[in-house]
């Protein structure tokens, strides 16, 4: 719980390496990858009483681009400066999130963008 995400090599499943790291918060809980593995969403909430105290009890949600090597910020929304609450799951792979009507329906445009941006911007 020190707010740092890690990626690991698992070509060896029997000797992982650690191959790269990137502090992202205080605390991070939630991961979430896009489907085509360029940008990671990470949430620092776990539940209120598990949660770190005073200034390190932050509650976001950030997006990272990822361009094989590193972790580049995007975006972030601070669910404390807009008063939201604690930002605990994330469903980003969720096709009901891109579409306002008929959830079983998904447009070719919202496949291909396939991320929680489609949603943002379209709320």
């Amino acid at each position: 719980m020190d707010g740092t995400t890690r990626l690991y090599d698992i070509s060896d499943p029997f000797h992982p390496k650690q191959i790269y790291q990137k502090k992202i918060g205080a605390q991070v809980n939630m991961a979430s990858q896009s489907w085509d593995g360029k940008r990671a969403y990470f949430s620092s909430s776990l539940l209120g009483n598990w949660d770190k105290k005073g200034k390190d009890n932050e509650q976001f949600v950030k997006l990272y681009k990822w361009d094989g090597k590193t972790l580049k910020p995007e975006w972030t929304v601070d669910f404390t400066k807009l008063k939201l609450g604690r930002a605990h799951q994330m469903r980003f792979g969720a096709y009901s999130l891109y579409n306002k009507g008929n959830p079983a329906v998904v447009t070719e445009k919202e496949k291909a963008k396939g991320d929680a941006q489609y949603a943002l911007e379209n709320q």
